[in-house]
């Protein structure tokens, strides 16, 4: 609205100047001429108007935006320069710099594209003419002169933005250091020594007496809620409302037990079964008792006007410690499950899963002591020595119970084989690097706690305790992700819907499984080296680096772009393989009946679909196609003498398949290798001998040296067989048997006909040989085996004798051999 009350006066004075003034135009009369007629005029003053109040908006708006990201980062600096640094605040201040940061990030993109925009409407315009030229009209000029303008801005945008960035970049940098920094400085401080006599001698009363008024406190509760119990006579129905839920819950957990427990029946369960039947017990063991324990506290604490807030403070303590206990106890045991070995989540022996179950147990049991005392003790003034030697207490329990779970013998795993005898191993590396590691870092922890560094202790224990349950769950998560898919792989619906074969599904799980890990690596290393102290904030920065791009001298990696490309060429690929199977299927065989064009086709899709993929690739990559022509140019000598071969027989196999002086089933004789051509791919030929053998030519050597193809052009071939006769046998006879015993084939052809060659008086017999052709050569050994059946048995018929050959032995002097004589 508040354009429109502008463009209006502007429209009134436009038509005043125009029908009551026409003296004023008359001044300006040869531009009146030349203009368009006066509605045009009025639209296009208008429009003129509309965009300048566009751009002035759009001014005040980058004006306010930058106003804003300059009080953010001014802030920052501020808070920077006070030197009275916190957590929190450096946190806020962090996440305040990246969302400029982002912000400048989002402009920066607009502005180029805005930039890019109006440098093509500047193009196209030309270059600006000479003085000796003639000059463009004032509508171009005026065009040409707000494009510049606009050009300008937009450059000038830029700028403020990358100050902008950098200056974010430079603080947030700045705010992670201080986080370190803060980190560094507690885990420095020094507490009173825990083992000192005067710490023993002030701590231990404190101790007593803190004790005594927490349980103090907790009597006045009871005697409170007592009181309260007493006085109302309707906490009768919430009695029996909650034995209602109780008994309810009691039922729900016997039903979850039954339906998702352990079932005896199953010998081996899978390890999801194990991990759903360890879930329910969890929930039936320790979930039912604390949704019971935490219903009873909130009955009756009534509100806070009737009992003291302080006087609950020791109960919720105690309460929370008991939840703790139970939960973390039941997984524990559903876990290791030390008497019902094949429903174990860890596969350990008998005794190791007994010891270290038992172990984890009263860890838990410290851990929940230690949080009741931090709890009920925080808003009683406790003293420091007693804050130092509860601290090293419970630190020293817990680290001690630690270094009892690092011996090997209680985790030694047990595989389990086809006859459900089992056998003991020792723990992978991962494992043993990580019993290491607990037990050096438990010793530390000890260590430093004793000589007054609580903090570092505690952050230490804590850290190592955090990466141990993060680390226990990747591995459980993999388990279980590994089954999924082994069993989502196994279905009927991907080996008969999309019908694909065991091999495929195979390599499917592989890569699915093989892609899980490091995925699961990545994930629970965030969150380990975060338990660390590692800011969030450097993480994200980090992470926003390696995703965004980082440089390496003139070189910019970005995992974005390296993943985009990856996934391009890969489904290029797929593409591809899909493409190639719809030509072999359906396209090639409405084409020609000659299975071999098909394949040479297919392999033609398959050449010209890996190029593509990796030209998409590349230019995901964003690399610079000159730069890598100077790469490729400076290694061309090293690559001609190293790749030589290799490109060879690629480009052979490309005009193996263009030429096809060789195709798929394709009967071939190279080098001494006979049999059928069965694929040719990029860098060699397969070829399949009779005997099923397989043997890899490379392309090169078949454009090299001679190859015999018996189906270049079609499947028609000759076949011979050779006959000798006795001497004295009536040979017009043979040939007409030998005739007729060819002509009588089922895959002989008739036209040409068989003919019969009378070849030579040999010396043991007339020898013959009979010819005859066929449409399908690859029936050769078949059909000579044929004729020669029906020849040995069409002469054994006729009487004609086929001789063998025979050797007369002439000894010197004619005479008998001598006699051999006795002795």
């Amino acid at each position: 609205m508040r354009h429109l009350a502008q463009l209006l006066p502007t429209v009134f004075a436009a038509a005043f100047l125009s029908f009551a003034a026409p003296d004023l135009v008359s001044a300006e009369e040869a531009f009146v001429e030349e203009s368009a007629p006066l509605p045009q005029k009025v639209l296009r003053e208008v429009t003129r108007i509309s965009k300048k109040i566009g751009r002035e908006d759009d001014q005040r708006e980058w004006a306010s935006r930058v106003e804003e990201w300059e009080k953010t980062l001014s802030a920052a600096e501020k808070y920077i320069g006070s030197e009275e640094y916190t957590g929190t605040d450096s946190s806020r201040y962090y996440r305040q710099v990246t969302e400029v940061a982002s912000n400048a990030l989002e402009s920066q993109e607009a502005v180029e594209t805005q930039l890019l925009e109006q440098q093509n409407l500047l193009e196209t315009l030309g270059p600006v003419p000479r003085e000796d030229e003639i000059q463009e009209a004032d509508e171009i000029a005026e065009k040409r002169a707000l494009y510049l303008a606009q050009v300008s801005q937009s450059e000038a945008r830029q700028t403020q933005i990358q100050l902008t960035l950098k200056r974010a970049e430079g603080l947030a940098e700045h705010l992670s250091s201080l986080r370190r920094e803060l980190l560094v400085d507690r885990l420095q401080i020094r507490s009173p020594y825990p083992l000192a006599p005067q710490t023993l001698t002030t701590a231990i009363p404190e101790f007593f007496s803190q004790t005594a008024a927490v349980g103090s406190t907790v009597l006045q509760w009871l005697e409170s809620i007592t009181a309260l119990l007493e006085k109302r006579e309707s906490y009768a129905l919430w009695i029996l409302l909650a034995g209602v839920a109780v008994v309810f819950l009691l039922f729900m957990r016997r039903w979850i037990m039954a339906r998702y427990g352990r079932d005896p029946a199953i010998e081996h369960p899978s390890y999801s079964r194990r991990t759903i039947a360890a879930l329910a017990e969890v929930f039936a063991k320790g979930g039912v008792p604390i949704v019971i324990l935490v219903a009873a506290y909130e009955g009756v604490q009534l509100s806070e006007a009737t009992i003291d807030k302080a006087l609950s403070v020791p109960v919720e303590a105690a309460l929370a410690s008991i939840a703790i206990f139970i939960l973390l106890a039941s997984f524990v045991g559903a876990a290791f499950a030390p008497r019902r070995p094949a429903w174990r989540l860890v596969r350990l022996s008998e005794q190791g899963s007994y010891v270290a179950g038992s172990i984890l147990i009263l860890l838990i049991a410290v851990f929940a002591t230690d949080a009741f005392f931090q709890r009920a003790f925080e808003n009683n003034g406790v003293g420091d020595e007693l804050q130092a030697l509860l601290a090293f207490s419970f630190l020293a329990a817990e680290s001690i119970g630690l270094l009892l779970l690092t011996p090997q013998r209680w985790w030694r795993i047990v595989d389990h084989d086809e006859t459900s005898t089992s056998t003991l191993r020792n723990p992978a590396t991962v494992w043993n690097v990580l019993r290491y590691s607990v037990a050096i870092l438990s010793i530390v922890a000890i260590v430093s706690s004793a000589v007054g560094y609580i903090e570092f202790g505690d952050y230490v224990l804590e850290s190592m305790t955090k990466t141990i349950v993060i680390v226990a769950l990747m591995f459980s998560l993999r388990a279980i992700m590994y089954e999924t898919v082994g069993a989502l792989v196994q279905t009927s619906l991907l080996r008969k819907k999309l019908e694909l074969r065991i091999i495929t599904l195979q390599r499917i799980k592989f890569w699915i499984n093989a892609a899980v890990t490091p995925g699961l690596l990545l994930f629970g290393g965030f969150f380990v080296v975060r338990v660390w102290g590692v800011p969030e904030e450097d993480l994200y920065r980090w992470a926003q680096v390696a995703v965004t791009g980082f440089s390496v001298g003139s070189i910019t990696i970005s995992l974005v772009d390296i993943l985009s490309a990856l996934a391009l060429f890969i489904i290029g690929m797929l593409a591809t393989r899909a493409l190639q199977g719809v030509v072999l299927k359906h396209v090639m065989p409405q084409v020609t009946e000659n299975v071999g064009m098909h394949h040479s086709i297919a392999a033609g899709v398959g050449y010209l679909g890996l190029i593509i993929a990796l030209m998409i690739g590349v230019a995901a990559l964003g690399i610079d196609l000159s730069n890598v022509a100077l790469i490729a140019g400076a290694l061309s000598v090293g690559i001609g003498f190293g790749l030589q071969n290799i490109v060879s027989n690629f480009v052979s196999g490309i005009i193996l398949i263009f030429e096809q002086p060789i195709k798929v089933d394709d009967w071939v004789i190279v080098n001494g290798q006979e049999g059928m051509v069965k694929r040719i791919n990029f860098r060699a030929t397969e070829l399949e001998t009779f005997d099923r053998a397989s043997v890899l030519i490379p392309n090169a050597d078949l454009l090299a040296n001679p190859v015999t193809n018996r189906t270049l052009k079609d499947k028609y071939g000759r076949i011979e067989v050779g006959i000798s006769v006795a001497y004295g046998s009536d040979t017009k006879q043979v040939e007409a048997l030998l005739l007729e015993c060819a002509a009588n084939q089922q895959h002989v052809m008739k036209n040409p006909a068989p003919f019969v060659l009378f070849q030579n008086f040999g010396a043991d017999g007339l020898d013959f040989e009979v010819r005859c052709y066929t449409s399908d050569v690859t029936y050769k050994a078949i059909i000579a085996s044929a004729i020669r059946f029906s020849i040995d048995n069409a002469f054994r018929e006729a009487g004609i004798e086929i001789p063998f050959p025979q050797r007369v032995v002439h000894l010197a002097g004619g005479g008998a051999p001598p006699p051999l004589s006795e002795g």
